[in-house]
Order: C-alpha cells, then sequence, then structure tokens
C-alpha cells in the first residue's frame, strides 16, 4: 500500500490529467450532430496522439468511452479500427525516431475512419453523412489541438490568445452538447453538474472567464436542444455569479435558486419542472457552500486567476517609490548644505542706536570716577558732545583729541581718558560690525540657496509631468508574441514617450522568468535590446512582476592616475553612475596644494555628486554650489571639469569650471574641450557652458588636472600626445600620460588623469 501510495503522490498530476481527458472522451462520445454525426471522439484521441500523451491508455479510454455509447458488434469493430490506426501511427514514428508532423496526423486520422466507412457507405444519404462526419472531425481536431496545445505546453495559468480562446470555446461546446441530457431518473443531472462548476468556478476565476464560461455552457446546450433558451438562462447565471460571488456564497446562491425557480414556474422555460429539479439543483447549491475555501484558494493559484491588475499596480507603486527616492536624495543634499550653515548668525546693525547705546554706558563708566560726577550726569550738553564724537569716530575709524576739543572743550575736564573710553568703544564697534557683515553674507547665501531650491522643485514638477504613455498597441503585441513563444504571461504594460519607448512591465508566470524568449520578444517588438531592471513576486502565489528597459547601446572603460606633489594631493576625482545609464566623470581642484586644496575639492565634489544625482541639471547646480562655496573666501576658489555620459545615446556633456581642456581621442584624430569659465568661489554668479558631444564605439575621453595639462608646452602639445598613443587599455593610458607629464616638468603640482573608452555592449 505504501508503495502505491507514494506513487500517486508522485504521478498524481499526470493521474489527474488523464482522468480528465478520460471523462472528456466519455462525453465527447455522446456529443453529436443532430444524432447521425458523432465525430468528435476519435479527432480528440489524434489530437493527444500528435500531443504526445500516452497511446496506450488514451486508446483504452477511447474504447471504453465508445463501448459505453455504442455496445454492438458495429460499434466494437468501428472504434477498434480507430484505435488500430492510433497505435500503428506511433509505432510507425517510434521506430523512426521521429516527432509526428501535423499533417500526418490528419492523414492517420482519415484512416481510422475506415471501419466507420465501411458500415455507412450503402446509400447515398450515408455517404454524404459520413464524410461531413469525417470533415467535421478534422476540423474539430484542428480546434482541440489549438486549444489543448496551450494547455498541455503553458498551463492553466496562462494568458489565451484570441485564437486560442476561440479555439476552446468551440472545443467547449461540443464538451456541453455532450454532457446534454444526462439523467438519472427523472433528475437532469448534466445541468445541475453544469451549475456547480459554474458556481465553483465564480470563485477562482476572473468574472470575465465566469461569463465566458456560463455562455459557452449555454451554446452547448441550446445546440443539442435547438433552442436560445439556454443561452439566455446561463448568460443570467454567469452574470449572478460573476457580480457576487467574488465576495460571499450565499447570496449568489440564493439569487441562483430564485431565478431558476422563476424560469421553471412563471416562464416555462424547461420542457419538465418539478421538485426534483428543485432539489437537485438545491443539493447542488449546497455541497458548493460546503466546499473549503483553502480549496478555491489553491486553484485561484494554480489558474489564470485575476483581472489584470498587478502591472499597473506595479507602476503606480513604482512611481511613488521613485518620487520618495528623490526626495530623500535632496533631503541628504540639504543637510549636506546645512553644514555649511552652521556658524552663520544673523544680525542687524543700526548706528544712530548703538551711538546711543555707547554714549550712555561712556557716561557711565567715566563719569563714575570724576569728582564733577554729580553735575555731568544730567548734563545734555556732554551727552551730545560724545554721541557727536562716536558718530564722528565711526566714520573716521578713531577719535583724537583735537575731535574732542571741539565739541567737548569747556565741558568736561577729564578729555583725555574720554578719548581713550570712546576708542575702546568704538573698537568693540567695528568687531560687531564685521560679524554683522558676515552674517549678512549668510542671509543672502541662505536666499540664493531657497531660491535654487525652488528651483530644483521645479525641475522635480517638470519631470512628474512629462508626457509618458502607456502604448496599448505594442502591449497586445507583445503578449501575443510572448504566448506563441510559450511564455506564461498576464499582463503587459508598455510606457513610451515621444523618445520612444522607456519601460515595459510583464506579469509572468514564475518558472518563465529566466526565459531568454521575453528578450527576444522585446527584441523584436521594438528593434532594440532590452535588460531586466527589476523582479518583484506579486501577492498572487506563482507570479512574478518584471520591469525591463531599453538596454544600454554602449559600454565603458575606465582608468585614472594620481600623483601628489607634497603627500597629499589636491586634486579630488569622482565616478559614479547617477540615474539609468548615465555616468559622472569629474575632477576638482582645489586652490594650492596639500591638505586644505584637497578640503576645498573634496567639499566641493560631494556636493556636484549628489547634485547629479537628484536629477538637477547642470546650470542648476554650478550655480548652488558656487553659492555655497562664496563663504569660504574668494581666495579659496576650486576648479571643475564635469563629463556626463549617456550610455544609451553615446552622448557626453562636458561642464568646465575653471578647468583645463580636455581631450576625445576619435580614430587618428583628437578633438580638444575647453573653456574660459572662471572657477567656482570667484564671483557670486557664475554662468559655465555645457558642450555636448556625440561619440562613436572606440572613442576615448580624456580628463586632465591642470598639473597634467601646464607640464605640456599648450593644450595642442598635450592633445598630439594623446592622440599619437597606441595603447588601447585605459587604464595603461591613464598611467602613460601621468608619467609623460611628470617627466615634463620640474615645476611639479598635484596631478589626476581619468581616460573612459566607449566600447560596444553586446549584452
Amino acid at each position: 500500500m505504501r508503495v502505491i501510495k507514494n506513487w500517486v503522490i508522485k504521478y498524481r498530476k499526470e493521474i489527474f490529467t488523464y482522468l480528465c481527458l478520460f471523462i472528456c472522451f466519455l462525453i465527447l462520445a455522446r456529443a453529436n450532430v443532430m444524432h447521425k454525426i458523432y465525430p468528435y471522439a476519435f479527432s480528440f484521441l489524434f489530437t493527444l496522439i500528435y500531443l504526445n500523451k500516452n497511446v496506450l491508455i488514451l486508446s483504452l479510454f477511447y474504447f471504453v468511452s465508445m463501448f459505453i455509447q455504442n455496445p454492438t458488434i458495429e460499434g466494437i469493430i468501428i472504434a477498434l479500427s480507430t484505435v488500430s490506426v492510433a497505435v500503428l501511427a506511433f509505432l510507425i514514428f517510434k521506430i523512426a525516431k521521429k516527432k509526428m508532423p501535423i499533417y500526418a496526423a490528419y492523414i492517420f486520422c482519415i484512416l481510422s475512419q475506415a471501419g466507420f466507412l465501411y458500415f455507412n457507405i450503402n446509400t447515398t444519404y450515408q455517404i454524404v453523412t459520413s464524410c461531413i462526419t469525417i470533415l467535421v472531425g478534422l476540423c474539430f481536431m484542428y480546434i482541440s489541438h489549438i486549444a489543448f496545445s496551450a494547455i498541455f505546453f503553458r498551463g492553466l495559468q496562462s494568458r489565451f490568445t484570441t485564437d486560442e480562446s476561440i479555439c476552446f470555446g468551440l472545443f467547449l461546446i461540443a464538451f456541453f452538447s455532450g454532457l446534454f441530457g444526462m439523467y438519472i431518473g427523472q433528475v437532469n443531472l448534466s445541468f445541475a453538474l453544469t451549475v456547480f462548476a459554474l458556481l465553483c468556478i465564480s470563485r477562482f476565476l476572473t468574472k470575465s472567464a465566469t461569463i465566458y464560461f456560463s455562455v459557452i455552457a449555454g451554446l452547448g446546450f441550446s445546440f443539442v436542444n435547438a433552442s436560445v433558451i439556454f443561452i439566455a438562462i446561463f448568460a443570467i447565471f454567469g452574470l449572478i455569479c460573476a457580480c457576487f460571488s467574488q465576495n460571499t456564497r450565499i447570496f449568489p446562491s440564493i439569487l441562483l435558486l430564485l431565478c431558476d425557480c422563476v424560469f421553471g414556474l412563471f416562464l416555462n422555460a424547461y420542457a419538465m419542472y418539478n421538485y426534483l429539479n428543485i432539489l437537485t439543483l438545491l443539493a447542488c447549491v449546497l455541497l458548493f457552500l460546503c466546499v473549503p475555501n483553502s480549496l478555491f484558494c489553491y486553484l485561484k493559484n494554480f489558474s489564470w486567476s485575476y483581472d489584470g491588475e498587478l502591472a499597473s499596480d506595479f507602476l503606480i507603486l513604482g512611481k511613488q517609490e521613485e518620487f520618495k527616492n528623490k526626495l530623500l536624495e535632496l533631503s541628504s543634499l540639504f543637510r549636506l548644505m546645512q553644514v555649511e550653515y552652521r556658524d552663520l548668525s544673523i544680525g542687524n546693525v543700526n548706528k544712530q542706536e548703538y551711538c546711543d547705546m555707547l554714549t550712555n554706558e561712556i557716561i557711565t563708566r567715566h563719569c563714575a570716577l570724576c569728582i564733577n560726577k554729580d553735575v555731568c550726569s544730567d548734563n545734555q550738553q556732554i551727552k551730545e558732545g560724545i554721541n557727536q564724537l562716536i558718530a564722528f569716530g565711526i566714520e573716521k575709524g578713531k577719535v583724537t583729541i583735537l575731535d574732542a576739543n571741539n565739541l567737548l572743550m569747556g565741558v568736561c575736564k577729564d578729555i583725555s581718558s574720554l578719548i581713550s573710553q570712546v576708542n575702546v568703544a568704538l573698537k568693540s564697534y567695528f568687531e560687531y560690525r564685521e560679524q554683522v557683515c558676515v552674517s549678512d553674507q549668510g542671509k543672502m547665501l541662505v536666499s540664493s540657496q531657497m531660491g535654487a531650491t525652488g528651483k530644483i522643485f521645479g525641475e522635480l514638477a517638470s519631470k512628474v509631468q512629462q508626457e509618458d504613455v502607456l502604448d496599448h498597441k505594442s502591449a497586445t503585441l507583445i503578449l501575443n508574441e510572448l504566448t506563441q513563444a510559450k511564455v506564461v504571461v498576464n499582463e503587459c504594460e508598455v510606457i513610451s514617450s515621444k523618445q520612444g519607448v522607456k519601460q515595459v512591465v510583464l506579469v509572468v508566470r514564475n518558472s518563465d522568468v529566466v526565459r531568454p524568449e521575453i528578450c527576444k520578444v522585446l527584441k523584436d517588438v521594438f528593434g532594440i535590446n532590452f535588460s531586466l531592471l527589476k523582479q518583484t513576486f506579486a501577492h498572487f502565489a506563482g507570479w512574478s512582476i518584471l520591469l525591463y528597459q531599453p538596454a544600454d547601446k554602449y559600454k565603458i572603460m575606465v582608468g585614472y592616475a594620481q600623483k601628489a606633489k607634497d603627500g597629499v594631493n589636491g586634486d579630488t576625482y569622482a565616478y559614479k553612475k547617477i540615474g539609468s545609464g548615465r555616468y559622472l566623470f569629474a575632477i576638482a581642484d582645489g586652490k594650492g596644494h596639500g591638505e586644505k586644496a584637497r578640503r576645498l575639492s573634496s567639499a566641493a565634489l560631494s556636493v556636484i555628486e549628489s547634485f547629479y544625482k537628484s536629477g538637477i541639471s547642470s546650470e542648476t547646480v554650478i550655480a548652488s554650489v558656487n553659492k555655497l562655496m562664496l563663504p569660504a573666501g574668494e581666495e579659496n576658489f576650486t576648479t571643475i571639469d564635469i563629463c556626463v555620459l549617456d550610455l544609451s545615446l553615446g552622448k557626453a556633456d562636458f561642464v568646465k569650471i575653471g578647468a583645463t581642456v580636455s581631450v576625445i581621442k576619435s580614430g587618428n584624430q583628437a578633438s580638444i574641450i575647453s573653456s574660459d569659465s572662471l572657477p567656482l568661489a570667484v564671483m557670486e554668479n557664475i554662468y559655465p557652458k555645457t558642450e555636448q558631444k556625440v561619440l562613436k564605439i572606440g572613442d576615448i575621453i580624456v580628463l586632465a588636472s591642470d598639473g597634467v595639462v601646464d607640464a605640456f608646452t599648450s593644450p595642442e602639445s598635450f592633445a598630439d600626445f594623446v592622440n599619437n598613443e597606441k595603447i588601447i587599455n585605459v587604464q595603461m593610458l591613464a598611467e602613460s600620460i601621468l608619467e609623460e607629464a611628470e617627466s615634463r616638468t620640474t615645476h611639479q603640482d598635484d596631478m589626476t588623469v581619468i581616460a573612459v573608452k566607449l566600447n560596444q555592449n553586446f549584452a
């Protein structure tokens, strides 16, 4: 028993499949056209043989079903002749070790009806009927082949194409026509089983699939009954189940019972209707209510069972996630800027208020030691004279005995001490005013940065408002192509813009995620390569959501070399990915060399990296960083050399802020990229120029600090050296340029070289 149990567990899928096929044979053996033509069972047999199902088991199923339908000598002979041809066809191709072609399956299908023709060609009417039977059988074989190819090769989770849906519907019409009229006593068992199946399907398939099944069942019954009444009945049943069964079972069950009573008792829709019909349907409803939800959940995960919302949900949530990440990056950026504002203070200097305050303070200090303090403390002339003296000192910087004699001669008895007190107060005033000036610079900086921040958010808003559209035509084409390639895919969304396709979202069965046919189909549809950007498991078990984007047309190789003048290199370089297919290469050169220059260049470059990674334009980046660097003092400037490379388009944007030249080596020619922009932190407003270049495969970009370029006699000499270097490896090229620069100068500066080569991306 244990061996049998293990065998059943191991082959349970195959056992279930062949059990369903046996039921199909039993039903199709009953299916007919006008009660004279039985074309379905034999054509279904050869369909399954062509689809590589077990011939011996199928032949046994066919023979048993035909014997039950026609247990006569004539029927047995016809069934045996069909089975014999089926086994013969299998053996021929088994011995030849070849797969049976479809045309051979049709030929053997015709030959299998030799026994049937033998008994049915006695009259002209029988000859015509027999020919129609074989012709309809061949058509049904084609229909079954299309429908069951999709099921066997892709499974029930697969999305059917239009052709497959039509063929599967036609097969079900034949199936339900064979199911109709199965009675146990006076109970219509076929009707009850169909209603039970409809209720169950409504719990684990989509609403559209539920209505599809109900209409097909009605068509099958009406086809045999020669009345459209069953189409109307089952269409209404399907609408009830589709509208209400997703949330509850009791309500649609009651509605269905009531509708059946209305059809039978008031509309006379059935040929015979009594209490047995009501009890039978009630039993089916009660059985449906007893089926555990766990079974429906299992079937829902096993089948194509949802209405297609995962891709759109993924897109919406993806946009939210992208926007959130942008805000987080900006938040990190502004925290970095906050460090620069930490020591800034804000104050206001009012000259008259300060003069009055100093006057009261000096009178208090000076007159406290004077023998005439009682007189002076209330002397308005002395207060006015000291106030004017302080105001005069603010203009000149200090006061002298001559200034005091002109204002206070004959009024104050100790002018020398008074002058000393005034000059001390003036010194404090000038120190305070200097602090306030620094604070005012901070105010202007904050104001400028707030304006830049507004511009940043404006750019983000413009990005959100980009005219991205859903390309439904391409999505439908991709679905059909993937289905033809036997990839189980349920949803597809294509996002396009004026520049072309941007993203493709697919909902694919987990086992098909790594299928190479997906990228191949995307390339066939759009003519470009795609790469998988993200994979997420869906909340429906068995499905994954895949996000594809156009693959980079190019890839890069990067080399760099550095040498410090005095131990610590004042140059800082960056090589960062700042977005999809976009890379930032930059060299920052702080004034001078050593640790101070290093701090300046590193601070400027770190902020620039953060700005670019946030998706901000070059103009906003440079203007903001320049204002941020101004408080460090106009003598602490930094040069910046930037190259932003787009690998999807093969374009490079060069931005130079006081930097030396760059070189593009293309084949045997070298071009120079230069600019006359001032360095950072020299002027309050800076307007760098961005120069864009289109690159070719094999082109090499060389960025270098002024310590390298100045070692050569001219920028042209530097470009000539790069052009004449035949080194393909960019790391070796960077090292060679650095060595040459060292050998050409005796007054070395900090040196940095970055070399980038553009190659074809074959991935």
